[in-house]
């Protein structure tokens, strides 16, 4: 069974991606009638007396962003884009010779493959008999097999180093001997190794099921499919990160063609993915990757992303491209450095800083809790429970509720939502609970309370301490929206409001953040008319009727927002919004309290 891709015909594959990356470039053109990339002023780059020396890479499709994605001033001239995985034909690298070389001369960057060898270098011997001064550079990277045979080393994501650097050595000028030797001194000083976690299916082709096992992964894997050094089981980022170290090092078995790196070497990392895997995975490895090479090393740069991919394997290539002391790996930094168009090659990259981090602005009530320690330090437990009214029993009632309905709420939300209500609220409940039992709200909410006004220990300080424990316990959406509903509150105290009049305007930002409206089966259906009785002077008891009786009416209810909105109303007929039921058990518990 041939695997799903966004292909129309598998022949035409290669054609219609290079209509589309010439659609989405207006500095690429194509020389007619072939799949040849050309940078749209190489005539003036390469081709015009005092030009510059021309760069010229390619292989097979299905590695993009490589080679096209590297075609801009400081990197290639041209790419020769052969069919998916197959190398090029002569006559297709000898048109991209005849286009963009000019009298500075050209330099061919080759992956170590026969089929490239071959074909680039026949184009070379032809180009040169025309009259065209070239040089061939192959680059073979690969530290996960032996260096013997005829075939040798394979070219990997390292290749794009070479690039660079050759880039930009002949973008400063430098001749057609000093960019050949440019690109063969990075080539000789990088190693890669990759790891695959899926295979890749060449479109049209029956689907590559090697690593289709739960488990299965490949180190070594060459960017065809290619066997790698061994097969094995899918183990953390840091154990598959030391052993990619281990065999680009020589301390990994089995041993391949490791690189020889002295400790305190200076390095460049790039962690390269392979099409398919998750940016967010990708960043994981580069981090075990790194915790490989600190302290051991000098980092100068990492680059991450995706460099030289296989269609969409999902997995990765880490490749050390090791600088010398002094003043040469000063010069190839500047050149690493040194700007560049090209679409493929990252904006900006930089050395290592000691730390990532700048440090994290002040909290302004962040301090509350020690403030209010030392403020209440002599008061005793009684004179606590005295200065914070029923705080302690209001918590308490609300905790419980919580969690005794905790499984009848979970069973709503299975039902309507994502199953996680009851878990969320009970963390909320026991979280503020815990604060309560440890003294640290009671002595935030005593520190500004005046024992000659009962509810003056509902201050800023104490809500907004609330409203931040219940968005870490809590989490989601839950968490933000009782996070802003009791912040919102606290500003209304703090502008002089009295707390009733403050839960209405509050229970109005959750409206105005969370953009549902009454009758759309949230909580808001039942937070409401809880605030809108207790600003009209109603007792806590007869809100929370109006707060039950809003939870009650949303069974049935067509949802207009949330993850209920996605399940059918078949669904919605017998079962209430779970965040609008809890919402009521919450004003239930209150009323019991007080």
């Amino acid at each position: 069974m041939a695997t799903k891709k966004f292909v129309n015909d598998p022949k035409a594959a290669v054609e219609e991606c290079t209509l589309g990356l010439l659609a989405a470039n207006p500095n690429l053109r194509r020389v007619a009638g072939t799949h040849v990339i050309v940078a749209a002023n190489y005539e003036t780059l390469t081709k015009a007396d005092g030009g510059q020396v021309a760069l010229i890479s390619g292989g097979g499709s299905g590695h993009e962003p490589a080679h096209a994605g590297y075609i801009g001033d400081g990197m290639l001239t041209a790419a020769v884009c052969g069919d998916v995985f197959a190398s090029p034909p002569v006559s297709a690298v000898l048109a991209a010779i005849r286009t963009v070389c000019g009298p500075a001369g050209c330099l061919i960057i080759v992956k170590n493959y026969t089929g490239d060898r071959l074909n680039f270098g026949m184009a070379v011997e032809k180009a040169t008999l025309e009259g065209y001064n070239c040089k061939i550079v192959v680059v073979a990277d690969d530290c996960a097999l032996p260096d013997v045979g005829i075939a040798g080393r394979r070219g990997l994501a390292g290749t794009v180093f070479v690039h660079k650097v050759a880039g930009a050595t002949a973008a400063a000028g430098g001749s057609l001997e000093e960019v050949y030797n440019a690109a063969s001194s990075v080539a000789g000083a990088i190693g890669t190794m990759g790891v695959a976690l899926t295979g890749c299916t060449v479109p049209g082709a029956p689907r590559n099921t090697r690593l289709d096992a739960a488990d299965a992964i490949e180190v070594g894997l060459g960017i065809h499919g290619e066997p790698g050094a061994r097969a094995g089981s899918m183990a953390p980022a840091s154990e598959i990160a030391a052993e990619l170290i281990g065999h680009i090092l020589g301390t990994a078995e089995p041993r391949g063609s490791p690189m020889n790196v002295p400790n305190g070497a200076r390095l460049v990392l790039m962690v390269n993915g392979l099409g398919g895997t998750p940016p967010l995975e990708l960043g994981i490895l580069c981090e075990s990757v790194l915790a490989q090479l600190r302290g051991r090393f000098v980092i100068e740069r990492v680059l991450l992303g995706d460099f030289m991919t296989s269609l969409e394997s999902c997995g990765a290539s880490v490749t050390l491209f090791h600088l010398t002391d002094g003043a040469g790996g000063d010069a190839m930094l500047a050149k690493l450095d040194a700007p560049t168009t090209a679409g493929g090659w990252p904006a900006a990259i930089a050395k290592q800083p000691a730390s990532s981090d700048i440090p994290k602005p002040t909290d302004p009530h962040g301090d509350a809790a020690a403030a209010a320690a030392a403020a209440t330090a002599d008061l005793s437990a009684e004179d606590l429970a005295g200065r914070t009214g029923g705080l302690a029993a209001i918590v308490e009632a609300v905790a419980t509720a919580l969690v005794d309905n905790e499984a009848k709420l979970t069973e709503w939300d299975q039902k309507v939502g994502d199953g996680d209500c009851g878990t969320a609220w009970r963390s909320g409940a026991e979280e503020l609970r815990a604060a309560v039992q440890s003294g640290e709200l009671l002595r935030i909410a005593a520190a500004q309370a005046d024992a000659a006004a009962p509810l003056s220990w509902v201050n800023p300080a104490l809500l907004t301490a609330v409203a931040d424990k219940l968005a870490e316990a809590m989490g989601g959406t839950s968490g933000a929206i009782c996070q802003i509903f009791f912040q919102a509150i606290a500003a209304e105290v703090k502008g002089g409001a009295d707390i009733r009049a403050a839960v209405l305007a509050a229970a109005e930002k959750v409206i105005m953040y969370g953009g549902a409206q009454p009758g759309m089966r949230t909580l808001v259906d039942s937070l409401l008319p809880a605030a809108q009785a207790l600003s009209s002077g109603a007792s806590v008891t007869e809100a929370a009727a109006a707060a039950l009786s809003g939870a009650e009416a949303t069974t049935g209810m067509t949802a207009g927002a949330g993850r209920s909105s996605y399940v059918p109303e078949e669904l919605l007929k017998t079962v209430p919004d779970p965040g609008a039921m809890a919402v009521a058990y919450c004003f239930e518990a209150i009323a019991k309290a007080v």
